[in-house]
């Protein structure tokens, strides 16, 4: 009877240790379910989320631009996305030696910017490049060959003349420029017709000519002893042509 006793009651133990782990079992289910699920729902706002996109986004233009483009390499989105990486400069932008080279290298980068659109143009389909050649965009590319060859001639006395003032840019190793370092030669050599140019007449005219008509509104004697401020002057001829009216002037401009 006794043993009848102790083995009910080992049986008994053993059930509700059995229960007892099987609750346990139970609760931590229920709370790795609720981990999961709050673990989802996290996963859901981050993929909703505008920092998600923010970072996917430039990924997919990458995407994009290798699809659409494949001659593309990394240096050309190196040079988009982190220009000064991608140079390998140890030059700031506006500096004398950026300069230089930007002059000295103006033919050979305007030649592969020129190629990238001959290029381009060749992958259009069919019927665009028949509309590109009704509107003479082949014959564009021509004339901006021609006018490059042109525009190297100054820009590589230029870059002559800064050899000459400046010795030591010779022993300068090239600089990797960018299309930045390309824009500015160009901004340049249109300031260039613009401001010095019998080409450029009407452009300064209608730019400067009212400003200078509201100086020479000015008393000649109170004009002597006017300070003109000048800002952005590119090439000087405003503030040249100030001079001439008497008055002086402080010009300041981002070197090239």
């Amino acid at each position: 009877m006794l043993d009848v006793l102790l083995g009910n009651l080992l049986v008994e133990d053993v059930v509700q240790t059995v229960v007892d782990q099987c609750l346990v079992l139970s609760d931590g289910f229920r709370h790795r379910s609720h981990t999961f699920s709050i673990t989802t729902m996290a996963m859901t706002n981050i993929v909703a989320s505008d920092a998600l996109l923010a970072c996917l986004l430039p990924l997919l233009i990458i995407a994009a631009a290798f699809k659409a483009f494949p001659r593309t390499k990394i240096r050309d989105i190196q040079e988009l996305l982190w220009p000064q990486a991608a140079s390998g400069k140890t030059h700031p932008h506006f500096s004398l030696e950026r300069a230089y080279h930007a002059y000295a290298q103006y033919a050979k980068l305007s030649g592969r910017d020129l190629s990238k659109m001959r290029y381009s143009y060749s992958q259009l389909s069919r019927a665009n490049k028949k509309l590109g050649h009704a509107i003479g965009y082949p014959a564009k590319l021509d004339r901006l060959h021609d006018a490059t060859q042109r525009n190297a001639v100054v820009a590589n006395s230029i870059a002559d003349l800064a050899l000459e003032e400046f010795p030591s840019l010779k022993d300068q190793p090239e600089l990797g420029l960018t299309g930045v370092d390309l824009s500015r030669v160009r901004e340049a050599l249109k300031h260039f017709v613009r401001d010095w140019s019998s080409e450029g007449v009407e452009e300064r005219s209608r730019i400067f000519g009212p400003i200078l008509e509201v100086l020479r509104g000015v008393d000649e004697e109170k004009r002597a002893g006017m300070k003109v401020l000048v800002p952005g002057c590119g090439l000087g001829r405003l503030a040249w042509d100030i001079s001439e009216l008497g008055s002086s002037f402080h010009d300041f401009n981002s070197p090239l």
